[in-house]
């Protein structure tokens, strides 16, 4: 079984529309706790030759993603890798193949597949040897995160509402000015 949190999917979602000309790449960061993978975090694929229908990790890439597991997630491991497919629809290519068979070739490792075009996605997982599509669950780790938006959405709301409250207190000062003005003026003239 594979559970990804949400969080992971955005950022992985949002990469690969922001680059949606090429593939692009990175990996899953996670845990695997009774058979069950879980994908927590990503790295980002940095330093990856990206074309129009490839995408090749590099020496540098390793470097950074090994660089960045080490710094921000040392008691965790690469459970799997992703990467997108802009107008290609889901599959995984021979080169896709050799990646995943040279890199990620442990049972618990998987490969996601992103087309950022289509907005389509699959996951591939080893089931005996053998790699194909498979099932996952989602995590919503962002429930808190979208509750903190609404929260902000309704304080930004509350200091609209306290400034449309002040300026409808002027505008009826200035009007009580004004019709006091426009009554007392008539008298102060008639007097003089």
């Amino acid at each position: 079984m594979v559970v990804i949190r949400q969080s992971v999917l955005d950022a992985i979602e949002s990469f690969g529309r922001d680059n949606s000309h090429v593939e692009v790449c990175g990996v899953f960061v996670g845990q695997v706790r009774n058979d069950v993978t879980c994908a927590q975090a990503v790295i980002e694929g940095r330093h990856a030759t990206h074309q129009a229908g490839a995408v090749t990790f590099t020496a540098d890439t390793w470097t950074h993603i090994q660089q960045t597991m080490d710094e921000q997630y040392p008691d965790q491991k690469i459970v799997g890798w992703y990467h997108t497919h802009p107008g290609f629809g889901i599959f995984l290519s021979e080169m896709d193949m050799f990646i995943h068979e040279q890199f990620f070739n442990l049972p618990w490792q998987i490969a996601y597949v992103y087309d950022p075009v289509r907005e389509e996605r699959g996951l591939f997982g080893w089931d005996q040897g053998a790699v194909c599509q498979t099932d996952y669950a989602v995590e919503d780790d962002t429930r808190e995160q979208r509750k903190d938006m609404k929260l902000q959405k309704i304080e930004k709301l509350r200091q609209w509402q306290n400034r449309l409250s002040v300026l409808l207190a002027v505008m009826v000062a200035i009007f009580v000015v004004a019709v006091g003005w426009l009554v007392v003026w008539p008298m102060v003239m008639y007097d003089g």
